[in-house]
């Protein structure tokens, strides 16, 4: 999982070695993964909470085209925001 600082805190239970990383960004990627396949620490991170207990995080990456926010729900990509794209 990330830190508010945007580096990755160790989760053994997602080891490369048990789970390889994936091809590429996609719903369902962990925080983690998404940081690897970006190349780049995120530009900031907002961990907050749910009103159902469920550990949810913004990732912002601010890209040449504009900003790129990728949502997450319990380490899982669940949405994606782009410029000029809406929601994904």
């Amino acid at each position: 999982m990330l830190t508010a600082e945007g580096g990755c805190e160790a989760d053994v239970s997602l080891s490369p070695s048990t789970r390889p990383l994936p091809k590429e960004i996609a719903l369902g990627v962990t925080e983690c993964e998404l940081v690897k396949l970006k190349g780049a620490r995120p530009t900031d991170v907002l961990i907050g909470e749910s009103g159902k207990g469920q550990r949810e995080v913004q990732v912002l990456y601010s890209e040449p085209g504009g900003r790129e926010i990728y949502m997450f729900t319990d380490n899982r990509l669940s949405r994606i925001v782009k410029p000029g794209q809406g929601e994904g």
